[in-house]
């Protein structure tokens, strides 16, 4: 399956769905856009790059310790 996410959001993403998807035997295939907002090589030279990057790790924490994530994950 492909996992098509906003830019910040794909790795959390991804492993959300490769949580639930390993069991049933699918492969996930995730891809990262980046609009316009974002460009792939510098989005850390704004402002807003660096702070929904910071909100994004906060978010794949938050996720882990809920247990929507495994804290032990392969990819």
């Amino acid at each position: 399956a492909i996992l098509v996410t906003s830019s910040f959001h794909t790795r959390r993403s991804y492993l959300v769905y490769q949580h639930l998807a390993k069991p049933l035997n699918i492969k996930i295939y995730p891809v990262a856009y980046f609009g316009k907002k974002y460009q792939r090589n510098d989005w850390w030279f704004e402002g807003h790059g660096a702070r929904d990057f910071v909100l994004q790790l906060q978010s794949l924490a938050f996720y882990m310790a809920m247990g929507y994530i495994p804290l032990k994950f392969s990819y």
